[in-house]
């Protein structure tokens, strides 16, 4: 499910739906038109200007850059790297709005790829269970695997916003795992 508002919902509105969903931002649409995206930055100006309480439609974010939907992953990487937006609004050929990219999805998918493809790099060692994580403490990670009944034979650290930089490093460079 989408989770949206119209143009006539308040910013208060908005503010709680993202606290809610724990999400960043939110696009504005009726039907399957896209008309702006509500971020968490709207919703600090709306506090800060005391119109909170106004409409999402006037105050929302309405300068888009957008993706299509058979776009290559490659585009969105890109898209994130030349933006400073923390999410694009994806539309379809009819230009109906179908989804939302953000920053972390796009990190997930990444971190999920990278992962089966170091699984299988060192598939010749004999390992069967990698982990790769982004937390700051991988021994936090190796508990909640190994209470969970996972023996782990290889663990990445990536943390920060080094994550894929260094885990692409490991990858490439020929690590030796211990």
């Amino acid at each position: 499910d989408i989770i949206s508002l119209a143009r006539t919902d308040s910013m208060r509105f908005a503010q709680n739906l993202m606290r809610r969903n724990k999400i960043s931002g939110v696009p504005v649409l009726e039907g399957n038109r896209l008309f702006g995206i509500v971020s968490v930055n709207d919703i600090i100006k709306a506090l800060e200007g005391g119109w909170i309480e106004e409409t999402a439609g006037r105050h929302m974010s309405t300068n888009l850059v957008i993706l299509e939907e058979d776009m290559p992953l490659a585009f969105a990487i890109k898209f994130f790297q030349n933006y400073t937006f923390g999410r694009f609004p994806v539309l379809n050929k009819n230009r109906d709005f179908v989804g939302i990219v953000s920053q972390r999805d796009l990190t997930r998918v990444l971190m999920k790829e990278l992962t089966d493809e170091i699984a299988k790099s060192i598939a010749h060692l004999g390992a069967e269970r990698v982990v790769v994580t982004t937390k700051e403490d991988i021994s936090e990670v190796l508990r909640e695997e190994l209470e969970a009944g996972h023996a782990v034979d290889v663990a990445i650290d990536c943390p920060g916003g080094e994550i894929m930089g260094k885990c692409i490093h490991y990858l490439t460079h020929g690590a030796r795992w211990i």
